[in-house]
């Protein structure tokens, strides 16, 4: 059995190798899938392009560096591409905010300086990535997020570096992209009115960047 969010193993010939359940069909207010019923899945992690250059599959959905790599090797032509800002402007109609550090509210009040502090490297990260080279951000990077190829890895930062925020800061724009998009299939979400002014504010970040500007 199961239900929203819950990580899957995927078994199959199509590439993906862990998913996530992002929707139980069968009516709106469905809970749980059982065997034989079917379900939306997001794949996390995948063996690159596998399907696509089989042929199995005539369109794909992914993040990089798996599109630049099947872009490098002439098996897709990105149609729509949200990795620039003109790219999430077509699709979302402006800036899309996004995040790779997530906590849950009630851990950030009790953990104020450990919030502040993660606020803190990412705004140096995102200030390092504007000042420095295409080859000395590549040269910060583990080896083993790139493995044997380190030129798509360069291409594909190359590829969204633009779409990155400057500074941190994040729009009432871009959280309003973000809330429209949700509120299409996110059933914690759909229908649902929310003032998104109170749902984040920028105080740590304003604070890293008056300490790192």
């Amino acid at each position: 059995m199961i239900q929203l969010r819950t990580m899957v193993t995927v078994a199959d010939n199509s590439g993906a190798k862990r998913a996530q359940c992002i929707k139980v069909l069968g009516g709106h207010h469905r809970r749980y899938g059982r065997l034989g019923d079917i379900v939306v899945v997001s794949v996390k992690d995948a063996i690159p392009g596998a399907a696509v250059k089989k042929g199995e599959i005539d369109g794909i959905s992914n993040l990089d560096p798996v599109i630049t790599r099947l872009e490098k090797g002439g098996d897709i032509v990105a149609v729509v591409d949200t990795r620039t800002p003109q790219g999430m402007q077509d699709v979302y109609g402006g800036a899309y905010a996004a995040g790779c550090l997530y906590a849950r509210t009630e851990f950030l009040r009790k953990n104020p300086n450990t919030a502040a502090a993660m606020a803190s490297a990412m705004v140096r990260a995102l200030l390092f990535l504007q000042k420095s080279t295409p080859d000395q951000v590549i040269a910060t990077v583990p080896p083993e997020y790139y493995g044997d190829d380190k030129e798509t890895y360069k291409a594909a930062f190359l590829k969204n570096k633009d779409g990155y925020s400057a500074d941190g800061r994040m729009s009432i724009e871009a959280a309003e992209h973000v809330y429209k998009i949700l509120d299409a299939f996110e059933p914690a979400v759909k229908g649902k009115k929310i003032d998104l002014k109170q749902t984040f504010d920028n105080r740590y970040v304003e604070a890293a960047l008056r300490k790192h500007k």
